[in-house]
């Protein structure tokens, strides 16, 4: 069957229905509730409930009240919640300065480009904006493949899952721009975490269940690939990377128009890693 990665507001529902107040929320939640699933609240303890990034021992805290709540609503599927309350500590030391790190890192980048794809562009106007973009990536370091700057070239084309994640803004806000980038770095992780079950021979798909109807688009339309490599001189540490894959999906405004779409397509090959981030 497959393992369901459920984020933040479906597990705040979950803790409001075990108190006896219905929630939509939760009707989702027990929508994957079936023998031979899986669910877990991982990507819920990463996120958090606030909105910044937290210390640790506000991920541990969180960790053993979503654990909790999972272990005590699902009744058919399987849940992680013994595993993670045994071994949860050791997943948060590795995980909560790594969550910290790149949401900070991502924060400016993120309200820069939800000012500038607040409007939407000709198809002509938006060439020049597709070049902002990335240049607004280089200046801020971060590869032009990365799920973000794809998720503001897809905004930029009309997707309305990507645009409902990424929440463009005339005046952004830094409250905002984390919410974004917790959603985005909810796809990533959801796919590293996709990728270390298929290298542990696990076949399972994995899947990001969200309330959030764009942010479960978006993660099925974004396809991401991470690569992994150790830091030199630093024992121990891994070095992750995350690449998008940009396809006719996430460009929604040009499909009636195959020239300018192929002419976009071409831009990207060339800015990004050829044609293995573009699929026809």
């Amino acid at each position: 069957m497959a393992l369901y990665l459920l984020d933040k507001n479906i597990v705040e529902d979950i803790k409001k229905s075990l108190k006896g107040v219905p929630t939509a929320g939760a009707a989702i939640a027990r929508a994957v509730d079936r023998k031979g699933n899986t669910v877990s609240p991982l990507l819920s303890i990463l996120e958090g409930s606030v909105q910044r990034s937290q210390s640790g021992p506000e991920f541990h805290d969180q960790m053993m009240a979503d654990t909790q709540a999972v272990g005590m609503f699902y009744r058919l599927a399987t849940t992680d919640t013994v595993y993670l309350q045994e071994f949860g500590a050791s997943m948060v030391t590795a995980l909560a300065p790594h969550m910290r790190e790149k949401a900070g890192e991502l924060l400016r980048l993120t309200m820069d480009l939800q000012a500038l794809v607040v409007h939407q562009r000709t198809k002509e106007d938006a060439r020049a904006v597709l070049r902002q973009i990335d240049a607004l990536a280089s200046e801020h370091a971060v590869n032009l493949s990365h799920p973000l700057v794809t998720c503001a070239v897809a905004c930029l084309y009309g997707s309305g899952p990507a645009r409902g994640v990424l929440k463009p803004a005339v005046n952004p806000t830094d409250a905002g721009a984390y919410n974004a980038v917790a959603d985005i770095r909810l796809v990533m992780e959801a796919a590293y975490i996709r990728g270390m079950r298929k290298d542990h021979g696990t076949r399972e798909n994995v899947r990001l269940y969200s309330g959030d109807k764009d942010l479960n688009a978006l993660s099925r339309m974004l396809e991401v690939r991470v690569t992994s490599s150790l830091a030199v001189g630093e024992i121990g540490r891994e070095i992750v990377g995350f690449a998008s894959t940009i396809s006719h999906i996430l460009l929604p405004s040009l499909r009636a128009h195959p020239k300018e779409m192929e002419r976009v397509l071409d831009h990207l090959r060339a800015s990004r890693d050829g044609e293995q981030s573009i699929r026809a």
